[in-house]
């Protein structure tokens, strides 16, 4: 298996259905229940960027968007799960984009390399991320069930090939390149310091998968694709 089957697999993973099963379309009262929480995220997003997360309630929210309180709690029992839910939509789209690039190349260290700095790359310049470092337990749990799995199986196919010798099934490994990764962009942000972040910052995951130097330094010179 190529890497980058193994890293369309898992992206693909959750969109997985039994052969032959078909999805039903959604009808009148399941577009109109996504439209609401649709509305409840923009409107949760918006607050959050004026006021913080903190200082935010319920009912900003609920009058941002339009939407009664009541229906709030229907889709969400708590600020901390819409602050999931956001940060959950973002990093999903971010995730879909590291599999694509991630996917063009078959050799585990190259995928594992453009893939940690495009998520990098796009972290650096996500608009929530400095408010949802106001829950950072939230934004690592997002990042360890839409973005660590791709990474994870990238990781094992180059285990495979030889070019990594770290057990990425270990989770105190996982857990350290995560909180690692939310420090690292946090601290980007607050400094200014972003010329060649994902550079400095992929270099560093190469060596705890334990890629030898030589080999990093080539993988550095790659160029990272257009994200626009």
């Amino acid at each position: 298996t190529s890497g980058a089957a193994s890293i369309r697999d898992v992206s693909n993973h959750s969109c997985m259905t039994k052969e032959h099963q078909e999805t039903p379309k959604p009808n009148r009262m399941d577009r109109r229940l996504q439209r609401t929480r649709g509305k409840l995220i923009e409107g949760a997003k918006k607050v959050f960027s004026q006021k913080g997360i903190d200082a935010t309630s319920v009912h900003d929210i609920t009058e941002e968007a339009d939407v009664g309180i009541g229906s709030f709690y229907t889709y969400f029992p708590t600020k901390d799960d819409i602050v999931a839910g956001v940060a959950a939509e973002r990093l999903a789209t971010h995730a879909a984009t590291v599999a694509e690039h991630a996917s063009n190349y078959d050799d585990a260290t190259v995928s594992t390399v453009m893939g940690a700095r495009t998520l990098v790359h796009l972290l650096l310049r996500e608009e929530t991320f400095d408010w949802l470092l106001e829950r950072p337990h939230i934004l690592v749990r997002e990042i360890q069930a839409n973005v660590a799995p791709i990474a994870i199986a990238d990781a094992k196919h180059g285990v495979e090939q030889g070019a990594f010798n770290t057990d990425v099934d270990d989770p105190r490994s996982q857990m350290m390149l995560i909180w690692g990764l939310v420090g690292f962009i946090a601290t980007a942000r607050e400094t200014g310091l972003i010329e060649d972040a994902d550079k400095i910052f992929a270099r560093a995951q190469l060596r705890l998968l334990g890629a030898d130097e030589p080999q990093i330094d080539k993988l550095m010179e790659l160029p990272l694709p257009d994200l626009g």
